[in-house]
């Protein structure tokens, strides 16, 4: 599996140059295409995969794995305190200015829907090593299914 080497795309959209705006709505396509693998994302509305995605692109807190020319994972996650974690716990979603409110690291999305899981998982290992994580799985009426702790 190859990596992305161009995992942050953002910026001012208004200053991109005409290939930074091709590879913006590639990388756009990507995510849309690998979140209709996900139980979850795939009930969404389009409209609302901006705040899925779209925030965390902007900080770099989301990575997308490649195999060839094919995307075949994506992760987000978001750094809460105790206060946004229970907001997003309650509420379903990390709140816009919550993503990089606190030092508690928490996978928002991992989707690896061809196997790829356990690559993607010693790739995070690796690229937060020392951290402690936390990951949620949600019930189909966006109630906490279960909260995942784990040492990176």
């Amino acid at each position: 599996m190859e990596e992305a080497t161009d995992r942050r795309i953002g910026g001012d959209t208004a200053a991109q140059t005409e290939a930074g705006a091709a590879q913006h709505y590639r990388v756009l396509g990507e995510l849309v295409e690998i979140a209709m693998h996900s139980p979850v994302l795939s009930r969404m509305e389009l409209r609302h995969m901006g705040e899925v995605f779209l925030r965390p692109l902007a900080l770099d807190q989301l990575r997308r794995w490649h195999r060839g020319d094919r995307i075949v994972g994506v992760a987000t996650w978001a750094w809460l305190n105790d206060e946004t974690a229970a907001a997003m716990l309650r509420d379903g979603g990390v709140a816009p200015h919550a993503w990089q409110s606190g030092d508690q690291l928490w996978f928002i999305d991992v989707i690896a829907p061809y196997g790829d899981m356990r690559a993607i998982s010693r790739d995070l290992r690796n690229h937060f090593r020392g951290s402690k994580g936390h990951s949620v799985r949600w019930n189909d009426d966006g109630t906490v299914k279960k909260i995942g702790l784990f040492h990176m």
